[in-house]
């Protein structure tokens, strides 16, 4: 299968920031152009003068457009990112050819005259397919502004989606992939460079073919992707074809029901927290003998630990105080911690939810580099792990919430694909998995190596180093976490590596087809490309500058590793774009098997979460899908099919993860809750 080989001057996410000039003065910062709407309208009709774009009013005027083909781009103008909150303008269709706005609510000008519930029966009666970018955005606004029948139609094909299946290197915005992939002469644009105000607050008639056009990239790049996908990367097509397209549908469901939150519990807790913020306020101002001192000012605690006498601070952040073994710092970093939850996680999420405290968290289902989940608006995957704050999701009144994750999942994982038979067979034993490992490794009776044990520390010890495998934590590290010396360290990863051979063997499997190939690969031939390991054979270059004179010094002085060092430091000081992909792949290095592991992971839930939701008993339980966290799946159900709906969330977790992982099992319970919460 051919590799994925990008020219030099394409535009990563990595790469983006680089220095376009090659000046080394700072560029001054110039007021932003203040155009009155006519001037702006000439600039915008200039900037897509090479488009084919028209502006629709009447009804017969958009049923003649959907005409055109049964093949069409899909994209809103808002005027915000939240469908519950803020308002639609319009939305704009468009052909490989040509586009089309339709503007509904905007504040000025002539809106859609036609009858707006028939819009979704049109798009139905001419089979148009739909293609879009990040697609459920642009159907959260039509589903929920426009006609809720638009949560029948599902994607055609998602741009984003194929670009990060591709590649996840690749900067996967719509307007960079197109300049990219499509047209290289596009001219730079964006919303922030053109309008000053909500683009409701526009006559459409003056601004509508910056909305129009958006609407044939979407379907232009989808098609381009879709197409490289399926001929040159098949396995990858139906990763996406098969799993994450669909898998959008059920992911905007979810965002569309929403969570309830426990409005009361949050201002309870609100308080609480302040109360925990003035004791530690105190606390700080007593160590350090001043009453006015602000823990929150980088200024006044370089000041105050400079008269202490404790450190003369450059930085003041957690990593520069957590090297400091003095009250002081550990106070500042309490106080630090509880302020950000203290807003972040209490009253901040209800600016994330309707009146009625039902919030509609956005997730991005590729949203890391290793296919994992990540959300805005609130970060559901960063809820603090303690209860008080889990409590603040409740289900809808009748209802319950049941909870299944999956135990020790990227462990399984890891025993699974190396066929390390110690692991398997603890894991299959259906007892303490840890427990079972400290008696193989240290050669006791099990009993005496449980929690309540006589040797229950041993048990901590294969804790630490099994969940360090997938980090591939070093000696030094393993020594800190077990309160050991190096050398005694050393000793108990020894018995476990005896114990356990296949380990490091399949690490450094991961290792060598990483460095051959440029990227890591999961069950589901899920791809995580590099930037720095194997960027030989991806055929890009060592060294990127954005001066041309440090470029040929880097390529004279590439084999004197130290001499390369100052140069990038001086020039990055300089404000020089660098890189040196030999560099960056020392730090890769050890994320070749854990992109492996947390990929495979992704996959295993992933699937998970689209088996249920196309379950027909799932259904027939009325149970849904209100968060997704990591290795756990939320669902909420009416209160007498808890135990059903349950049961059978296990069950298709357990089944799917089984299926990934050969048969081991995954270990998923049901737990059924008024609250949500962890025992």
């Amino acid at each position: 299968m051919p590799l994925l080989k990008l020219p030099s001057d394409v535009v990563t996410r990595q790469s983006k920031t680089r220095v376009a000039e090659e000046k080394k003065e700072p560029r001054k910062r110039t007021k932003k152009e203040e155009l009155t709407d006519e001037e702006l309208s000439l600039k915008i009709f200039s900037l897509f003068s090479k488009y084919k774009h028209r502006l629709i009013t009447k009804e017969r005027e958009l049923e003649e457009f959907l005409k055109r083909s049964d093949r069409m781009g899909l994209d809103t103008e808002t005027s915000g990112l939240s469908f519950y909150k803020d308002k639609i303008a319009g939305f704009s269709l468009g052909t490989d050819k040509e586009s089309a706005y339709i503007p509904l609510f905007h504040e000025v000008g002539i809106n859609y005259e036609g009858d707006i519930k028939r819009i979704y029966d049109m798009i139905k009666d001419y089979h148009i397919k739909l293609d879009g970018f990040n697609w459920k955005f642009d159907k959260h606004f039509m589903t929920w502004n426009v006609d809720s029948r638009f949560a029948n139609i599902d994607a055609n094909a998602d741009g984003y989606l194929l670009a990060r299946v591709l590649n996840n290197n690749l900067d996967a915005g719509l307007k960079p992939l197109y300049k990219h992939f499509i047209d290289p002469d596009v001219e730079d644009y964006s919303f922030s460079s053109l309008f000053s105000r909500p683009f409701t607050t526009y006559d459409p008639a003056l601004v509508y073919p910056y909305a129009a056009v958006d609407a044939q990239k979407h379907t232009v790049l989808a098609r381009f992707l879709e197409e490289k996908l399926k001929e040159e990367y098949p396995a990858q097509y139906r990763l996406y074809r098969n799993l994450e397209l669909p898998l959008t549908e059920v992911v905007g469901r979810m965002e569309r029901y929403g969570v309830q939150m426990d409005k009361a519990h949050i201002y309870e807790l609100s308080e609480q927290m302040e109360r925990e913020t003035s004791e530690y306020l105190q606390e700080i101002r007593e160590i350090a003998n001043d009453q006015n001192f602000n823990p929150g000012s980088p200024k006044q605690v370089k000041e105050v630990f400079s008269s202490l006498g404790i450190a003369d601070l450059d930085k003041t952040d957690e990593k520069a105080l957590l090297k400091i073994e003095h009250p002081l710092a550990k106070a500042i970093l309490d106080y630090r911690g509880v302020t950000k939850l203290g807003s972040t996680y209490t009253t901040g999420l209800l600016e994330f939810a309707e009146e009625s405290g039902v919030a509609h968290p956005s997730f991005n289902q590729l949203g890391t580099d290793t296919g994992r989940f990540s959300s805005t608006k609130f970060n559901a995957q960063n809820i603090p792990k303690d209860n008080r704050f889990r409590n603040i999701f409740i289900p809808r009144e009748g209802n319950k919430l049941v909870s299944v994750d999956y135990s020790q999942q990227e462990v399984r994982i890891l025993a699974s694909l190396a066929e390390d038979e110690a692991m398997i067979s603890a894991f299959k034993s259906g007892r303490d998995f840890y427990a079972v490992m400290a008696s193989i490794a240290f050669n006791l009776p099990y009993d005496s190596c449980t929690k309540k044990g006589e040797h229950a520390e041993l048990r901590g010890h294969m804790k630490s180093i099994v969940l360090g495998l997938n980090y591939d934590m070093g000696i030094p590290s393993l020594a800190k976490n077990l309160g050991k010396s190096q050398e005694e360290a050393a000793e108990i990863y020894a018995k476990f590596q005896k114990v356990c051979p296949s380990i490091d063997a399949f690490k450094k499997k991961c290792r060598e087809f990483s460095y051959s190939h440029g990227y890591a690969e999961t069950v589901l031939k899920r791809r995580r490309y590099f930037d720095g390991v194997g960027y030989k054979v991806l055929g890009l270059p060592r060294f990127e500058s954005s001066d041309p004179a440090v470029l040929e010094t880097l390529n004279k002085i590439a084999k004197d590793r130290w001499a390369v060092r100052r140069l990038l430091e001086d020039a990055k000081k300089e404000g020089i774009y660098v890189k040196d992909r030999e560099q960056i792949s020392f730090a890769e290095d050890r994320q070749c098997a854990n992109s492996v592991i947390q990929g495979s992971a992704a996959d295993m839930t992933k699937l998970a979460m689209l088996s249920f939701d196309r379950d027909e008993e799932a259904r027939r339980l009325q149970a849904r899908i209100v968060l997704q966290i990591h290795d756990e799946i939320i669902i909420e159900c009416p209160a007498q099919y808890a135990q059903e709906a349950g049961d059978r969330l296990a069950f298709i977790m357990n089944g799917v993860g089984a299926e990934l992982m050969n048969g081991l099992p995954a270990g998923g319970v049901p737990q059924i809750m008024d609250k949500w919460e962890k025992e």
